[in-house]
């Protein structure tokens, strides 16, 4: 889902040595990889563009990064109304087991943990990326909550690698901080935001950045898009208050 990570198979070929970011920018060169030690300072508030540059507008989809504190790698944000119920949205997005049907090379995407009272639950997600990087995993501890308010639903997301073992020649991410949310603009209009940073550590070429931002982040906005107006793929969640 919103830590989602999307590869870029069709990218690489070989001899072509490239590092290509995830959505959230989470893959880290094996060779060169470098944990930076800090405290991961809080993603800024959703609907706040003042502090982010945008990087790609294009119909209907806008992309943002921002600097972040103590890292070399940018936050990104990614911003679209799209027509259909928030319902429809929620229930999608909670789908973990659907992620690798519209997220590129997700190859597993499961639920450890199911949700539970608090709306808390343990999500595990296995990417398998092109050669000559390493397959890459991750485990999120993402809870859910609803603005009684506005009605927006928040789903967030942070790193929770404690909860599983590493698995062999699965390179486990070492961070993630990741938000989505979803904000009913009528009974048939939704905004979906997500915005998330990662420390990957290792390198990464300033036009491969341009590239997954051009074409990764944009294309899974519409793969997401697509899927959330077709009317034979709507779903609902009960637990959901739904403008009127």
């Amino acid at each position: 889902m919103l830590s989602v990570l999307y590869g870029l198979k069709r990218f690489f070929r070989p001899p072509f040595c490239a590092v290509i970011p995830t959505l959230c920018i989470v893959i880290t060169v094996s060779f060169t990889a470098v944990q930076t030690a800090h405290a991961e300072p809080p993603l800024p508030p959703a609907e706040e563009n003042s502090s982010w540059t945008l990087a790609l507008d294009r119909n209907g989809i806008q992309i943002y990064t921002q600097e972040w504190p103590d890292s070399r790698f940018p936050a990104v944000k990614t911003v679209q109304v799209v027509s259909t119920t928030l319902a429809n949205a929620v229930s999608h997005f909670f789908n973990t087991e659907a992620y690798p049907e519209w997220a590129s090379d997700m190859h597993e995407a499961r639920v450890l943990v199911p949700v539970n009272e608090e709306m808390e639950r343990l999500i595990y997600m296995h990417m398998d990326l092109p050669w000559p990087l390493q397959d890459r995993d991750s485990v999120a501890r993402q809870r859910v909550t609803q603005d009684m308010e506005t009605l927006a639903v928040l789903f967030k997301e942070r790193d929770a690698n404690d909860q599983l073992a590493a698995r062999p020649n699965i390179t486990r991410l070492p961070k993630l901080n990741a938000e989505l949310i979803l904000i009913p603009i009528s009974a048939d209009k939704t905004k979906i935001i997500w915005q998330g940073h990662n420390e990957p550590g290792g390198y990464l070429p300033a036009f491969v950045f341009r590239w997954m931002l051009e074409h990764i982040l944009y294309e899974s906005s519409l793969n997401m898009r697509k899927r959330l107006a077709t009317p034979s793929m709507a779903k609902s969640a009960t637990w959901v208050v739904s403008p009127e």
